[in-house]
């Protein structure tokens, strides 16, 4: 384990062959092949930037702001051109976000934002998570889909069908949003490789009592599992003591 950025980090993607980092406090952090830092580009605080993505149609970047209930169109400079509310409801609520969302995957000129709701009321216990789907060029939310899920993070493209984690519920979902995978731990951090195994990573689950009564067996490791979809086989990789959470992986392979 090689230490490359200290500090709150919740994106990571590869995009036109660069490493992008998105960090709470170096903002987005451009890497190369050789993972050395080669540009960063301050994001205004508070807003707790997680997935960004890159709209090949558009030529823009699109980044998901947690904390801000919205997403931003970035240039080429990674400048903000634009901003996609995902609600009217961060305003009703006073500057409060209420669909938490995440990850973010750019495809066919449509951005696809993971939340923990698509109605946006996860804090009053309604968790209809799923996606919510942004028209980047006219920079419209165009649709909602509830996939039911329970705090879904990590969306990406996989021999061109969406996948995403169920993460409370140890899920990837795939060939039309279905069980591929399952697994007793908070799944969260997610990426395919060349050889067709997926890296999926659980974190220390801190919502555990949802799942009472529901899984026989909750795990509270931090750890990175080498997954087979097509054998429905694992191995698990643990993580430190000092990785207290895995919020976005990419592989190099």
């Amino acid at each position: 384990i090689t230490k490359i950025i200290e500090g709150p980090t919740h994106g990571v993607c590869e995009i036109n062959k660069n490493i992008f980092v998105v960090t709470e406090d170096l903002g987005i952090c451009v890497l190369n092949e050789e993972l050395l830092i080669t540009k960063k580009k301050k994001i205004t605080k508070g807003l707790r930037p997680h997935g960004i993505s890159y709209s090949h149609r558009d030529e823009v970047y699109v980044l998901a702001c947690s904390f801000g209930d919205c997403v931003f169109i970035l240039n080429a400079d990674l400048e903000e051109i634009g901003k996609v509310m995902l609600s009217d409801l961060f305003e009703k609520f006073r500057g409060s976000a209420q669909h938490h969302c995440n990850d973010i995957f750019c495809k066919n000129g449509l951005a696809y934002v993971s939340t923990f709701s698509v109605t946006g009321h996860w804090k009053e216990g309604i968790f209809d998570g799923g996606v919510i789907i942004i028209d980047i060029e006219s920079r419209k939310v165009i649709d909602r889909v509830n996939l039911g899920c329970l705090m879904p993070h990590n969306i990406c493209s996989y021999e061109d069908e969406l996948l995403i984690l169920d993460s409370l519920n140890g899920r990837i979902l795939g060939n039309g949003f279905q069980t591929i995978g399952e697994f007793n731990g908070f799944t969260r951090g997610f990426s395919t490789t060349n050889s067709g195994v997926f890296l999926v990573g659980q974190s220390k689950n801190r919502n555990f009592s949802k799942l009472q009564g529901k899984s026989g067996n909750i795990s509270l490791d931090n750890s990175v599992l080498v997954f087979d979809p097509s054998l429905k086989i694992s191995r698990t990789i643990l993580m430190p003591n000092g990785i207290s959470e895995i919020h976005s992986i990419h592989s190099l392979i």
